[in-house]
């Protein structure tokens, strides 16, 4: 009998002590997401997919209040700026784009503002988008 409680001792002090000793889940910071990217609340941009195996911070985006297809990121000003990984290298080039804020929507190729404005990404041949290029208001 004495060894029964001995064990039965030691059995609930461990795990007594094992759930005193596991930490509380930190609540999720994910702000906006799409099928290959997420961002955090504290203005980081994560991305997955691709060469990208697993969730990768793009480190040179800051600030970065939403995100949307083609890589396009809104930030905390309402500017819209949208990035590529360099073929060539692991560096990533990221671009204002010009002539648009506060983007609420996209559907490629198209972006929608805040103000209701629908605006058009140039795209070549084969329906990239063309870096560098400026919007065509519809």
């Amino acid at each position: 009998m004495k060894k029964w409680m001995a064990i039965l001792s030691i059995v609930t002090s461990l795990t007594l002590y094992s759930a005193t000793g596991v930490a509380t889940a930190s609540v999720s910071t994910i702000d906006s997401f799409d099928a290959n990217s997420l961002t955090k609340s504290d203005g980081t941009y994560w991305v997955w997919g691709g060469n990208y195996s697993v969730p990768t911070q793009i480190q040179e985006l800051t600030d970065v209040k939403s995100s949307f297809n083609q890589h396009i990121v809104v930030k905390d000003d309402g500017t819209v700026w949208q990035w590529q990984r360099n073929p060539n290298s692991a560096e990533v080039d990221i671009t204002p784009v010009e002539g648009v804020n506060n983007v609420i929507a996209t559907y490629y190729p198209l972006i929608l503002d805040v103000e209701g404005k629908v605006y058009q990404m140039p795209v070549d041949s084969s329906s990239t988008p063309i870096k560098h290029s400026n919007l065509f208001l519809m």
